[in-house]
């Protein structure tokens, strides 16, 4: 008995090669080798192209219940199937996953709004560095003003 999806799905391509399966399905040939390591579940799409491709029961491919393809008689009836325990593995695996792709998109939308609360400060910033640079223009054409005409003018202070 073929217990994991990868398992079935390598038996699905039967003699074909990876390379050709794979192309026949649309997916690299990485993609397929990842499938049947059981390293990566494929999506529905896939699923259902595997089943047409190879013309096994979509049933038999996702459980390992019923036979490989229609008309045929399973070969060994009575053996309890593994696949529901794989399935659980497979399914806890996602729910992993699930939790995981979660927490990053709480954290990619924290670092957005600090991302926009840090640009909101910096264009704060550069309107205050503006303004200060023109009042320092202003103060130096005052004081070249003063060293021309000789004067002795009292500086005004500079925080007022």
């Amino acid at each position: 008995m073929n217990s994991t999806l990868g398992k079935r799905i390598k038996l699905a391509r039967g003699k074909q090669s990876q390379g050709a399966f794979a192309q026949a399905i649309q997916v690299s040939k990485g993609a397929l080798g990842f499938y049947e390591r059981d390293i990566n579940l494929p999506n529905s799409e896939v699923v259902l192209k595997i089943c047409s491709v190879s013309g096994v029961n979509i049933e038999w491919l996702l459980t390992g219940l019923g036979a490989m393809r229609t008309g045929e008689v399973r070969a060994e009836p009575h053996e309890p199937a593994a696949a529901p325990a794989a399935w659980v593995q497979e399914g806890s695996r996602c729910a992993r996953l699930e939790e995981k792709l979660d927490r990053v998109e709480r954290q990619r939308d924290e670092l957005m709004d600090e991302n926009r609360r840090l640009y909101a400060r910096k264009d704060s910033l550069m309107e205050e560095i503006a303004a200060l640079r023109e009042r320092v223009a202003r103060l130096e054409a005052r004081i070249g003003r003063m060293e021309l005409s000789g004067g002795c003018e009292p500086l005004p202070d500079p925080l007022a």
